[in-house]
């Protein structure tokens, strides 16, 4: 969201432009944007609202492309976020390629999609044993 309001202040993005999301370009998921079964078109700063306030993966992904990796990148250093790295969704065509990628280790690995990035279910925090 930093990022996203630099790049407003900065000129490069209107936060009131029309921003039409087709299902292929959505992060599959069970809320959100995700279950829209038709085009969806709202503005940046509403992605960005719902990006923040009920963790939209779709918009997330669709505002981090529009700032740019290096903008974010940026601006987490910036900030002080060291250990932060923020990753785009790779479309489910994709899947197979970067599987190949990986196993020929020839694709850069910050590619790769990561499921607990988007789904919270799927992340689960080790419990210590209970003594």
């Amino acid at each position: 969201m930093a990022a996203f309001y630099q790049a407003v202040d900065d000129g490069l993005i209107d936060p009131a432009a029309p921003v039409e999301l087709v299902l292929e370009t959505r992060v599959p998921g069970p809320t959100g944007l995700s279950i829209c079964l038709d085009p969806v078109c709202m503005s940046w700063r509403d992605l960005v609202r719902l990006m923040m306030t009920i963790s939209d993966n779709t918009a997330g992904n669709a505002v981090l492309c529009a700032v740019g990796f290096d903008r974010v990148a940026h601006t987490l250093r910036r900030l002080g976020l060291l250990q932060t790295d923020i990753r785009a969704y790779l479309p489910a065509t994709d899947l197979h390629t970067a599987e190949v990628g990986r196993d020929a280790d020839n694709l850069d690995p910050y590619l790769l999609p990561d499921p607990r990035e988007y789904d919270p279910l799927w992340y689960r925090v080790p419990r210590p044993p209970i003594s």
